[in-house]
C-alpha cells in the first residue's frame, strides 16, 4: 500500500485494499471499508457447502456490477454526462483508458472540499491525509453520514485553497524527535513542503504530451474559445487590483496567491455559481470525453450475458443497489437524494 505523511512513521497502521491510495485519505478509507463490508455480506448470503474461492469471486462479480450501476446511473448524470443509449455489447470497441481521460478529463480536482464537515466538527484535508485511524476514531457511520450529507464542489475553474497549500511534514535525517515532526510542525529538523495541485495538473499535463486546450475542444468534437472569458463566463480577464501586491513583481509575490473571495475588475463580489450556463463551456471537453469513455467501458463491460457478468443470471448481477443503499441504516436520513450532486 502507498503510504506517505504521518503514516510514514507507522506503515502497519495503514488500512489494506485493492486500490494502493486506501489511505490517501480518510474519506477513500471509509467508502473502501464500506464495500469490503458489502463483499462480506454477499458472502454470509451464499451457501456454506460452496468453496470459499467460488463466494468470493461471486461477491467480487457484484461488487463490480454495484459499481458500475452506482457510476452510470447517479455520478455520471450528476456530471452532466449524458450516454447515447445502449445498444449491447460491441467485441470489437477497445474500453482502456485513454490519456487525455486519464491526464486531464478524469481529475476533476476543483470538485474536491478542503475539509470534511462531520457533525459538529470539521476536519480539515490536510489532516486527514494518510490518517486511516481517523475512520475508527471518528467512526465509519459518522464519516459516511458527513460525505453523504455535503454536495460535491462544480467542475470548474477553481479549486480549493487547501489543494493549492497542501502541507506535508518529514523528519529530516537530523531530526532529534522524527515523530515530533508530525505535531508540531516547528519542532527541530523537520522538513515541510507545500504542494500546489494545481500546478501539479499543468505540470502533468505537459508531461503526457496533452494538446492545447482548443486543439483538445476540436477533438472532441466542439468549437474552439477565443478569450478566457468564453471560458469562464465572466465579464473580464483582468485580474482584480490589489494593493497588497507589489505591481513590480507580482508573480514573486506571496499575496497574488489570496484568493479569500471573488471579485470582477472593479473589486466588486462575485458569487460563486454567476453565469452557471456560460460556465459549463469549460468543462464541456472534459464531459465528451468522458462520455465516450464511458460509453466504451459499458458497451464492453456493463452487464451483460456477453461479459464477465455472465457466470451470473442477469437477475442476480444486474440487480443493484444505489449508493446511498450501502450506507449505514441509521445514517441514511441524513443525506442529500444524490450524493454525486454538485453545488454551485
Amino acid at each position: 500500500m502507498k503510504v506517505d505523511g504521518a503514516l510514514r512513521m507507522q506503515p502497519a497502521n495503514a488500512a489494506i485494499a485493492g486500490d494502493v491510495r486506501a489511505n490517501e485519505n480518510m474519506a477513500l478509507t471509509a467508502v473502501h471499508t464500506l464495500f469490503a463490508r458489502e463483499h462480506n455480506r454477499i458472502v454470509d448470503q451464499l451457501p456454506r457447502s460452496m468453496p470459499e474461492e467460488q463466494k468470493f469471486q461471486i461477491a467480487r462479480r457484484v461488487i463490480g456490477a454495484e459499481q458500475q450501476w452506482i457510476t452510470f446511473r447517479e455520478f455520471l448524470p450528476a456530471l452532466g454526462v449524458k450516454l447515447r443509449r445502449y445498444s449491447g455489447y460491441r467485441p470489437s470497441v477497445n474500453p482502456s483508458l485513454g490519456n487525455e481521460f486519464a491526464t486531464v478529463a478524469y481529475r476533476a480536482h476543483s470538485m474536491i472540499h478542503g475539509e470534511f464537515e462531520i457533525g459538529e466538527r470539521a476536519i480539515s484535508l490536510n489532516e486527514a491525509f494518510f490518517n486511516p485511524d481517523l475512520v475508527p476514531d471518528v467512526g465509519l457511520g459518522p464519516v459516511l453520514a458527513g460525505l453523504g450529507a455535503e454536495p460535491q464542489y462544480k467542475n470548474d475553474e477553481q479549486i480549493d485553497n487547501s489543494l493549492r497549500s497542501v502541507l506535508f511534514q518529514l523528519p529530516g535525517p537530523a531530526a532529534p524527535d522524527p515523530a515530533a515532526c508530525f505535531s508540531d510542525p516547528r519542532a527541530e529538523g523537520c522538513f515541510q513542503g507545500v504542494v500546489d495541485l494545481g500546478a501539479l495538473d499543468v505540470q502533468r499535463g505537459r508531461d503526457h504530451g496533452m494538446p492545447f486546450y482548443n486543439d483538445l475542444r476540436r477533438a472532441a468534437g466542439l468549437r474552439p474559445l477565443t478569450s478566457f472569458t468564453a471560458i469562464t463566463g465572466e465579464d473580464t480577464d483582468r485580474f482584480p487590483d490589489d494593493p497588497e501586491i507589489d505591481p513590480s513583481h507580482p508573480i514573486d509575490d506571496p499575496d497574488i496567491m489570496d484568493f479569500v473571495k471573488l471579485g470582477d475588475a472593479d473589486g466588486k463580489p462575485v458569487e460563486v455559481g454567476e453565469n452557471s450556463e456560460e460556465r459549463r463551456e469549460q468543462v464541456l471537453p472534459a464531459l465528451r470525453i468522458i462520455q465516450r469513455k464511458h460509453e466504451f467501458v459499458r458497451e464492453r463491460e456493463f452487464c451483460s450475458s456477453h461479459n464477465s457478468f455472465g457466470a451470473l443470471s442477469e437477475q442476480t448481477s444486474c440487480r443493484l443497489r444505489r449508493f446511498a443503499d450501502h450506507y449505514p441504516r441509521e445514517h441514511r436520513t441524513k443525506m442529500i437524494t444524490n450524493p454525486f450532486d454538485v453545488s454551485l
